[in-house]
């Protein structure tokens, strides 16, 4: 079940990808400046508010990470998905409409 191919693969790596990949999640993480404005009625604001976001940050990096690893070793060949924009949803019905494996 264990296999390092979904997070490299000498055949298909391009660095490119990473750094657009990483563009991708620091505006997907825009979002926790959200979380800085309830800051207000926080005890102790400058240390508990940046814990909570870099805890949230940390948390969501290895479930995403998780689950985009699972979802390689279900379908290794991404080129081959239907619609890539709609690629993890392919993913949960081939393994059953969304049931876990």
């Amino acid at each position: 079940m264990f296999s390092l191919q979904p997070l490299y693969d000498l055949r298909t790596f391009n660095s490119h990808r990473i750094w657009t990949a990483t563009s991708f999640a620091a505006l997907t993480y825009i979002g926790f400046d959200g979380v800085t404005t309830l800051a207000e009625n926080v005890e102790n604001p400058k240390r508990n508010v940046l814990l909570a976001v870099v805890i949230t940050c940390v948390l969501t990096g290895i479930g995403s990470g998780f689950e985009v690893y699972l979802g390689a070793r279900v379908w290794p060949d991404w080129k081959s998905f239907p619609n890539l924009e709609t690629a993890f949803m392919d993913i949960l019905q081939s393994r059953g409409r969304g049931l876990p494996f």
